[in-house]
């Protein structure tokens, strides 16, 4: 299985729903395709806090919205921190 990644703007650090957008295509034009089935978001953890990375134009969603057209596939979320598991937050729309 093929998989990459999105990252935050190497001189911004900005990490919006906006930056995962052009991420993912830039992404896609480097490895000429036009699907993968599993992306990555690099690092969020230095750009960005949980909620910011959950809310309204984030790249969550951002990345949600290439699943719902058919760009990306499944989204998993993952952490290291067992006592704080995360919860998918596509439940309101779809499951993962």
């Amino acid at each position: 299985m093929l998989a990459t990644k999105v990252d935050a703007d190497p001189d911004t650090g900005d990490f919006s729903g906006e930056r995962v957008k052009r991420s993912v295509e830039e992404s896609l034009e480097r490895l000429g395709l036009d699907r993968v089935p599993l992306m990555y978001l690099h690092d969020p953890e230095y750009h960005l806090t949980f909620a910011a990375a959950m809310a309204r134009g984030g790249p969550v969603e951002a990345l949600s919205a290439f699943r719902d057209q058919g760009v990306l596939g499944q989204l998993r979320h993952l952490t290291t921190d067992r006592r704080r598991p995360l919860a998918c937050p596509c439940r309101r729309s779809r499951k993962c």
